[in-house]
């Protein structure tokens, strides 16, 4: 077990730039920009993500910031949706 918790704290490590873009990108207006660009209401996204529409919307407005895995999972699909959205 101790093997594993050592692993989750370097992947942790290695998931610190990605969370702290979707954090930026939810407190900047971004996130909610390029999700209503792409078409994408904050139903889509949360099913997407496995969260409450809720979460979506306290992350957009900067009432709580994504953590954890989740926000990795916030982050790749804002840059996602940001490489398809750009010509």
């Amino acid at each position: 077990m101790g093997r594993g918790w050592r692993h989750s704290g370097n992947l942790r490590a290695m998931n610190a730039p990605t969370v702290a873009l979707a954090r930026r990108l939810a407190r900047d207006g971004t996130a909610r920009s390029v999700r209503v660009q792409a078409g994408l209401s904050i139903y889509d996204v949360a099913r997407d993500l496995r969260v409450a529409p809720g979460t979506i919307s306290r992350w957009e407005t900067g009432k709580r910031v994504p953590r954890g895995d989740v926000a990795v999972r916030y982050a790749e699909l804002l840059g996602e949706l940001m490489r398809v959205a750009t010509p």
